[in-house]
């Protein structure tokens, strides 16, 4: 191989090195990693704001990914989790950006719990996370937790 052989080969190399970082970093941009999630109470009132978990009922969290159009690489597993196992029980959706928290009926009013949302890789890295959420345990209000929307009026006589 000539010496301007050889500078040919180094070059296209070189060529071929660039046009891989560049399609890396078109890939990012289009494809990003999530590098949070914000965690949202859902309510029949509204829904964003944490407001608590009345004792006895249950509360649903959403998580959405931060930017809105991240994409979790193969693998990636999603988990949500609680600093209270004893007064509280989760129960995640099919797809893990959901999870409806079912408070004891002894849990302590005026206390809380702590709930955590990780996104990590199939080798173990931490993607994202969000939390630590205080989540406040409420006075019950009932079986459902929520308050009524709707009355209905019979007629007795």
């Amino acid at each position: 191989m000539s010496k301007f052989e050889r500078k040919e080969l180094n070059e296209e190399r070189r060529e071929v090195r660039l046009l891989e970082e560049i399609r890396d970093l078109l890939y990012q941009f289009l494809y990003p990693l999530p590098k949070s999630f914000k965690i949202q109470q859902e309510t029949t009132m509204s829904a964003g704001t944490i407001t608590g978990t009345p004792v006895g009922t249950t509360s649903t969290f959403t998580a959405t990914p931060v930017p809105a159009n991240a994409v979790d690489p193969v693998g990636a597993v999603r988990l949500w989790s609680t600093s209270d196992t004893v007064n509280t029980a989760l129960t995640p959706s099919a797809d893990l950006t959901a999870v409806s928290v079912a408070a004891a009926a002894s849990a302590p009013v005026g206390g809380n719990y702590i709930l955590t949302y990780t996104d990590t890789s199939a080798s173990g890295t931490l993607i994202a996370t969000s939390g630590p959420i205080t989540v406040p345990f409420l006075a019950g209000t009932g079986t459902s937790g929520n308050p009524p929307t709707d009355f209905v009026i019979n007629q007795t006589s």
